[in-house]
């Protein structure tokens, strides 16, 4: 099976339109979300319609949780939420219906999907280090696993004869023998590197090949589109660009 995995879209349609038009060129048999569809981005109405209609499957992320009154925006600093409020004023009670029904977690074909965590889902921690990801590996028996939640596109590998876990950097690999995977797409619409560059994964399981995508996208018409938003939060690689943050 042929495998898209795209997390972390976070309102930005431009990006997403990057990726989907890259992922319909590779035909892959399963596109999965990782959730976080929304939150930050000026468009997560748009995005949203065309995430639910193009992705086969969803994982919810925390801030879809929010909209979805699943999870009390007091978990977010200052800055996110405002985004969400002003967010959730943007998109209708169908929407968060919608987030209501979609699962923490899912599983498909040898594979593992989660926004967050792998032992946790529902509770949203962060996979930053081998040292965070050591433990999960014993939460579940699948050779690959994906999570998104970090924007930082990663590998961390688990070895079964040693224990030991190793950190990789985002690049094309196939799985060793011996070994199991948890792997970090990187985020669609919020990237957090100096890079504004629209990332998602593929993987075959057959082949047992994964691969990373990092993308270009249209920043003139996201730049137009956040304007024209008024909305009160610009993602991190706006600000990067816009010399808000220091690189």
């Amino acid at each position: 099976m042929h495998c898209a995995i795209v997390s972390d879209l976070h309102g930005n349609l431009q990006g997403w339109q990057a990726v989907l038009a890259d992922i319909r060129q590779r035909q892959p048999d399963l596109v999965v979300c990782l959730g976080d569809i929304i939150g930050y981005g000026p468009q997560p109405a748009e995005t949203l319609a065309s995430c639910r209609s193009e992705c086969h499957a969803h994982v919810l992320g925390n801030h879809d949780a929010v909209v979805a009154g699943l999870l009390d925006m007091a978990c977010f600093n200052e800055d996110a939420q405002r985004s969400t409020r002003w967010t959730v004023a943007r998109i209708g009670d169908r929407e968060g219906m919608f987030f209501k029904q979609v699962p923490l977690s899912l599983q498909a074909d040898s594979l593992f999907f989660s926004h967050a965590t792998v032992s946790d889902p529902a509770g949203f921690g962060y996979l930053d280090t081998a040292q965070d990801a050591a433990p999960e590996f014993a939460a579940r028996p699948e050779r690959l696993m994906f999570v998104g939640h970090t924007h930082h596109a990663k590998v961390f590998e688990f070895n079964e004869t040693t224990g030991e876990v190793a950190e990789h950097p985002a690049e094309d690999f196939s799985m060793r023998q011996g070994c199991r995977y948890i792997v970090n797409p990187g985020s669609v619409g919020d990237p957090r590197t100096p890079e504004p560059l629209a990332c998602y994964a593929t993987c075959d399981t057959d082949s047992g090949v994964v691969r990373f995508h990092a993308l270009d996208f249209d920043l003139d018409a996201y730049r137009e589109a956040w304007r024209a938003s008024k909305s009160p939060y610009q993602q991190y690689f706006h600000r990067c660009l816009d010399g808000d943050i220091p690189i």
